[in-house]
């Protein structure tokens, strides 16, 4: 199924769209000066210009009727919307366009987060017994930058920068997935709601292998560096080799479950456990980097890093704390703040009860608060030098410095390849 592509253009006061859906387009204002947004709730560029910040972009996600956004993610170089009907609609997080919208499932059912991989190798259709039995079943196959997305009983691969489906791979093992996969390249790594998690060729369509973690894994599972990160509700922590079969690299059993998403990244493997406790583990070794840091309630919230800090939200006491990247150590917390929306000259910009914090993130020292009661969605966000929300009726907005300077895919890439 080939998805809409999008484009606009905006005409003095006036704009035109093409696609194959009526009033199907964007509305986008970029760079400085731009107008108040229709929202009678959101915060106007007098209000942002006091905490030293503007409107860069505004756009606009048709959205049909009875359709809302439902979840927002931003992903490299792109924003997600993920509408209560089960569509995808990917926006350009540079300039706010809207790029194309696609179904990926019918609605109320599962589908999980997306996970991006560049210059994937795949064919449109799947191989016969003379494809799969090649020794080198991808060589010389076009390669696509894609999007990958799982329900319970497949997954989509599609092409990021067209929104066209490349082929969808139903998962051959009886189970169903359980929470959302991740990807190599060359496998899709996906758990099942019976304690395995499986690799799955994705250019041949078949399993090629499975673990058993011994429980349920509801925890999306997470890739770096040719190795699989694992994390099961028994506490069980599996590290695996990516690209060779049934490898395991280390594991560890914690005191408590794992329902929530880690975090791997070149600086360690986080993860929150419902014994009260953030672990930080060293990503090749599995050696503790601390000792693990209390918070006093369960995680049930995923954590999230900058270059010298992690953050970790403590839902049943409302409690955020930051947590020094290199040693453990607590540099404050505070009651209120969820998650964090952006890292910027030196501050952390923090969603709290419709207002967001501006933060030094050393001090803990609060810079300014801006009320954002009409964002009903803001992107969790450690890497990109801006701060992108939604509303539940298609619009969207990113936020950034009046002395900041244009954004660029560079800009983004890098800064979430540091990561």
């Amino acid at each position: 199924m080939r998805a809409c592509v999008i484009w606009t253009v905006l005409v003095s006061t006036s704009w035109v769209h093409a696609g194959c859906e009526r009033d199907f387009g964007a509305l986008t204002t970029a760079r400085t000066g731009v107008a108040a947004p229709p929202a009678r709730h959101l915060p106007d560029p007098k209000t942002l210009a006091k905490a030293g910040l503007q409107y860069y972009w505004q756009a606009k996600v048709p959205l049909r009727d009875s359709e809302q956004i439902a979840r927002f993610w931003l992903l490299d170089e792109k924003l997600y919307c993920f509408t209560n009907t089960n569509h995808l609609v990917a926006v350009d997080a540079l300039r706010g366009i809207v790029l194309w919208r696609y179904p990926v499932a019918a609605p109320g059912k599962t589908v999980y987060r997306p996970c991006h991989y560049d210059k994937l190798p795949m064919s449109e259709k799947a191989p016969n017994i003379d494809g799969i039995q090649k020794p080198d079943p991808v060589a010389g196959l076009e390669t696509r930058d894609a999007v990958l997305i799982n329900g319970i009983t497949d997954v989509l691969v599609l092409n990021r920068t067209t929104g066209d489906l490349i082929r969808r791979v139903r998962f051959d093992f009886g189970a169903g997935g359980s929470a959302g996969g991740i990807t190599n390249g060359r496998n899709f790594f996906v758990p099942d709601d019976r304690g395995h998690y499986h690799a799955i060729l994705l250019q041949e369509g078949l399993t090629w292998w499975t673990i058993s973690i011994g429980d349920m894994i509801v925890s999306p599972m997470l890739y770096m560096d040719d190795k699989v990160f694992v994390a099961g509700v028994n506490g069980a922590l599996h590290v695996v080799s990516a690209s060779l079969a049934r490898r395991k690299i280390w594991s560890r059993r914690l005191d408590g479950p794992v329902t929530a998403p880690a975090l791997v990244t070149r600086k360690g493997y986080f993860v929150p456990c419902e014994d009260r406790n953030l672990y930080a583990f060293d990503p090749v070794t599995g050696v503790e980097l601390w000792e693990p840091f209390e918070c006093k309630y369960p995680l049930r919230d995923v954590p999230q890093a900058s270059e010298i800090s992690v953050f970790q939200y403590a839902r049943d006491s409302r409690k955020f704390f930051a947590v020094n990247i290199v040693n453990g150590k607590l540099r404050w917390s505070m009651t209120g703040p969820r998650k964090v929306v952006a890292t910027m000259d030196n501050n952390v910009y923090l969603l709290s009860d419709r207002r967001m914090l501006i933060v030094d993130e050393v001090l803990g020292k609060v810079a300014a608060s801006v009320p954002m009661g009409g964002m009903d969605l803001l992107a969790a966000n450690t890497t990109a030098p801006a701060v992108y929300g939604a509303t539940r009726k298609g619009g969207i907005y990113c936020i950034r410095p009046l002395s900041a300077g244009y954004l660029t895919a560079e800009m983004l890439r890098e800064l979430g390849a540091k990561k």
